[in-house]
């Protein structure tokens, strides 16, 4: 058993779920919609009737959005769980069969792994796997509204393949500090009678504290070189606005789209970038997910066959 052929199993139930995916971003458009529709219509006609019509369109649509959204969340949770039950027995075993100390930890990844498989991150790889779509409508409107998405989406990219390069590098090296950590920690508390009695439990204590203090000196200066990136992609993401109005009134101004193209195009760049921005910003996640499912690959290779007896 490993864990890619665990979630190999579950490929079917997560194509359904993107199909369903496709729908939810096409209809988180709505309020963009409603928006372009009152002010090119309502306050140009002054009508009541326009603006019920629409209006009580875009709730019927609201309405679907939300059930889809609803049905996502839980498929995905139904998903999780699936995973953690196929892994659960295999990686009991394992552990107990097995001679790591640190194998304990195995545990807690099967819920990291749950959670990165059905949380946030994959809602949102699945709404950016549809990006090309919404750029290639952005060039349909205007080569430049294409090539500043691209750009915009390529800065992001670098931004956040090198924050989780540090990540993994901080990660690898924090992490031998903490299995020498636990594992101290675990053999001295099968010892602790010993160590009450030999009045030693001081030291055991400032020796194990050293421990999880370099572990802790090392996260701590990855965080602020990786956090020094996550700033800048925040910057970048609060700066969306500001490059879409400004790309739009500048090519308006030159003549080269109406009020109406540019508007179409902020519309479809917010839907069609946010996604991005999101899978940036969950980096973190992404690592932790991976590094999860390689510790458990580890810890199910490592276990020892189940003893058969042989009968007489």
């Amino acid at each position: 058993m490993t864990v890619s052929s665990v979630i190999q199993n579950a490929r079917g139930g997560y194509v359904r779920i993107w199909l369903h995916s496709v729908f939810i971003t096409l209809l988180a458009l709505t309020p963009f919609i409603y928006m372009m529709q009152v002010t090119e219509r309502v306050y140009t006609s002054h009508s009541w009737e326009t603006l019920g019509f629409i209006s009580a369109l875009i709730a019927f649509l609201l309405v679907v959005w939300g059930m889809l959204d609803h049905y996502r969340t839980n498929a995905l949770q139904a998903i999780g769980y699936r995973i953690d039950h196929e892994l659960r027995e295999g990686v009991f075993d394992a552990v107990h069969r097995g001679d790591r100390p640190e194998a304990f930890r195995a545990y807690g990844d099967i819920g990291t792994l749950r959670d990165g498989l059905t949380g946030t991150l994959i809602k949102s790889m699945m709404d950016a796997s549809l990006s090309p779509v919404f750029i290639a409508v952005l060039f349909i409107l205007h080569p430049v509204f294409g090539l500043v998405a691209l750009a915009y989406i390529a800065v992001l990219a670098l931004l956040s393949a090198r924050a989780r390069s540090i990540w993994k590098s901080v990660r690898a090296e924090s992490r031998g500090h903490e299995d020498q950590a636990f594992s101290f920690g675990l053999s001295t508390a099968t010892r602790r009678e010993a160590i009450r009695a030999m009045n030693i439990l001081p030291g055991v204590r400032r020796e194990w504290a050293d421990l999880e203090d370099r572990a802790s000196d090392i996260v701590l200066r990855g965080h602020g070189r990786a956090g020094i990136l996550d700033s800048a992609i925040s910057v970048l993401q609060q700066a969306q606005l500001v490059i879409l109005v400004g790309t739009g009134a500048t090519l308006y101004l030159l003549e080269q789209v109406s009020a109406t193209a540019g508007m179409a195009a902020f519309i479809v760049m917010m839907r069609g970038v946010g996604p991005v921005v999101s899978v940036a910003r969950n980096w973190s996640v992404l690592y932790e997910l991976r590094a999860a499912a390689e510790r458990l690959d580890v810890v199910l290779a490592d276990a020892p066959p189940e003893p058969v007896t042989a009968l007489p």
